[in-house]
């Protein structure tokens, strides 16, 4: 009976007495019994799982619960992430991860190694927590599971006859773990080997049971142990067993023995072969392998060396058509510098490894089929210490670069087919730890610049093709938490704004106030009304009501009432009858107002209204107020701009570096 050379050294490094103690991580582990539910002498069942990954990233896991006495080719499962170095504790697992009761075995799939625990216990009648008596089961991996030919024991089996009198009782179970067939001879055996009973199961694919030792047949003894022996089929087998107090249902788990005699894990290694170069192999338990040596070659006890120092000017590799696949010689400007070029079927260079004359720096330089230069990995032209990329077009025109600056930010940029800049990333130009995005037009300049300004607080800019501003967003005069639109003319002087004051109200601002609508009768005409202006912010309602008999009511609607200052209303009113006396108002009250004809009189008659009054609320704001809050350019607040409130705002810089390498030197071989 064999096993791998990895599981040897797992095993040997923590002994090969039985494993009941341990935990060990894998992708593919078994809990091999747990449940919720009703057992033996009034026990009720539980079991609380733990999961551990101990790795540096998130392992995505898959719980599937194994039902007992079936084929479980399609379980039920409970998928989840498990956070690099987290734990997660899944209490009442079998309600928490499947929403029902029941026993049998968990597996769980994962694409990063975890441990997995699992205590199932059971509460005494009347009983809290603190009175639960329960056994603990460390996940076996799938690798430790046996296969034909392999056996093991479980130890700690204690049954006396008769049975209501005794004082444990011993149970055990298997788990089939890789989806097969499996014969498995079951047998317990005395302290001093005797067979006492012995039975045979069949295992379908990722079957799960458990027996009590009743199950074999009359065993009557205070110490036996069940052997396992695997007798045929394709599948992989995993037992344990348990001893419980008959009275108290406290039990114990005893997991199987793994011994590196007598099992063979599922996935081991069972051949070494000799690749190129070596020698030896086998499939013994101590395989040798040797390192062949060839001329020139020298193989101590320790070491493998070079029989003498060998100098080489030059050195070529040639292809089977006699042309140069690649050369390893100095570089052509400084011979010092070491050049490895790979070249085409024709000997045209596509790559070069060498050092960079002057620079001392490494570099890489990759060439398409018309010799020009396709990318460049190497260092800035400004400093051998900082790197540079570089990605260019059919032409050898830079197209992408990323590069450290001077100052020691990183910059990307895009170029467009006429060698211009399109789009800039990198940092403010006065600030090289702020952000800052622009797009370019086809002339290089600006056109929208996103940017995180010196104070902090981010600014949206837009530029027509004159370079003066557009629009802004940025903050308002008030500070560098309230926000500011503004809208620019070609000149760069603000005609619109919104922006938000001191005391926090919101106000719309421009140099005129219009509404403009398309001429129904003339679609070429556009019609263009001013608004009506004051320094109150007044609401109003119109329409029309009947007189009769000189008295009527204007009735207010609810959304009126409750945006007015009804001490501030006024009201307006028309008559639609020559005959009349004239109209007053009488009282104003709740949500209506009294209107009636002069003079006593007694008209009956249609009479239009306008009602007006001042927004609740709205008495505090100013009516007069700086004209930097409202038409500054935006984005600094004035203690950092000496701009006034009708000159242009001066432009925000991103930092831009230079194209570099916009013609990159040939090496020699290219087309």
């Amino acid at each position: 009976m064999r096993i791998s050379k990895t599981v040897l050294a797992t095993i040997l490094s923590l002994g090969t007495a039985a494993l009941s103690a341990a935990s060990y991580s894998g992708v593919n582990v078994f809990l091999p019994s747990i449940g919720s539910g009703s057992g033996f002498s009034n026990s009720y069942w539980e079991t609380t799982i733990w999961a551990h990954n101990p790795g540096s990233s998130p392992a995505n896991v898959q719980f599937s619960y194994l039902k007992r006495e079936q084929s479980n080719l399609d379980p039920q499962v409970f998928n989840d992430t498990i956070p690099a170095g987290e734990t997660r504790r899944y209490d009442n697992a079998m309600q928490t991860m499947f929403g029902r009761n029941g026993f049998g075995a968990i597996r769980a799939l994962s694409d990063k190694r975890l441990v997995v625990n699992a205590r199932t216990y059971s509460t005494p009648q009347g009983g809290g927590p603190e009175d639960t008596v329960g056994q603990f089961l460390a996940a076996i991996p799938s690798s430790f599971a046996l296969r034909v030919g392999d056996a093991t024991s479980v130890l700690g089996g204690s049954q006396t006859q008769p049975m209501k009198d005794s004082l444990f009782r011993f149970n055990y179970g298997l788990v089939e773990a890789v989806g097969g067939t499996a014969s498995v001879r079951i047998r317990a055996i005395s302290e001093d080997g005797e067979v006492l009973a012995a039975r045979t199961y069949d295992l379908s694919p990722f079957e799960a049971n458990q027996w009590n030792t009743t199950h074999l047949g009359l065993v009557d003894s205070t110490n036996f142990r069940i052997e396992a022996e695997v007798l045929s089929g394709n599948g992989a087998v995993i037992v344990f067993g348990s001893t419980m107090a008959n009275t108290s249902n406290d039990p114990s788990t005893f997991q199987m023995v793994i011994d590196p005699d007598t099992v063979t894990p599922s996935d081991g290694i069972r051949e070494v072969e000799a690749g190129l170069g070596l020698t030896g192999g086998g499939s013994g338990e101590s395989v040798a392998l040797h390192v062949g040596q060839g001329t020139g070659i020298v193989v101590n006890q320790d070491s493998i060396s070079l029989a003498s120092a060998i100098d080489i000017a030059l050195g070529q590799v040639l292809g089977p058509n006699g042309g140069l696949n690649v050369l390893l010689s100095g570089s052509g400007g400084d011979p010092n510098n070491g050049f490895v070029s790979v070249h085409d079927a024709d000997g045209y260079l596509g790559g070069g490894f060498f050092i960079e004359d002057g620079t001392y720096a490494g570099s890489v330089a990759l060439y398409g089929y018309n010799g020009e230069t396709n990318a460049w990995i190497g260092s800035s032209l400004t400093s051998a210490d900082n790197g540079f990329v570089g990605l260019y077009g059919s032409d050898g025109g830079m197209r992408n670069q990323h590069t450290i600056l001077d100052t020691g930010e990183g910059t990307s940029s895009l170029y467009g087919s006429n060698g211009e800049l399109n789009v800039n990333f990198s940092s403010n130009y006065s600030d090289p730890n702020s952000g800052a995005m622009t797009l370019r037009n086809e002339y290089g300049d600006s056109g929208l610049l996103l940017i995180v300004d010196d104070a902090d607080y981010g600014v949206v800019e837009t530029y027509g093709p004159n370079g003066n501003l557009n629009t802004m967003l940025a903050t308002a005069d008030a500070g560098p938490d309230y926000g500011w639109l503004g809208v620019f003319d070609p000149w760069g002087y603000v005609q619109a704004s919104m922006y938000v004051d001191y005391n926090g109200y919101g106000y719309v601002w421009s140099s005129g106030s219009y509404s403009v609508w398309q001429n129904s009768k003339d679609s070429e005409q556009a019609i263009v009304y001013k608004h009506p202006q004051g320094p109150e912010d007044t609401i109003f309602l119109r329409g029309k009501v009947r007189l009769d008999q000189g008295q009527g009511f204007i009735q207010l609607p609810d959304h009126f009432v409750v945006s007015a200052d009804m001490a501030s209303l006024s009201v307006q009113l028309t008559p639609h009858s020559l005959n009349s006396k004239g109209l007053g108002v009488g009282a104003i009250g709740g949500a209506q107002v009294e209107i009636g004809e002069l003079m006593n009189g007694t008209g009956s008659y249609e009479v239009s209204y306008f009602v007006q009054a001042v927004r609740s609320g709205r008495h505090d704001v100013p009516v007069v107020t700086s004209m930097d809050s409202v038409r500054r350019p935006g984005g600094l607040i004035r203690e950092q701009s000496e701009v006034g409130s009708t000159e242009t705002h001066p432009k925000r810089k991103d930092r831009v570096a230079e194209p570099q390498r916009a013609a990159t030197a040939k090496l020699a071989g290219t087309r």
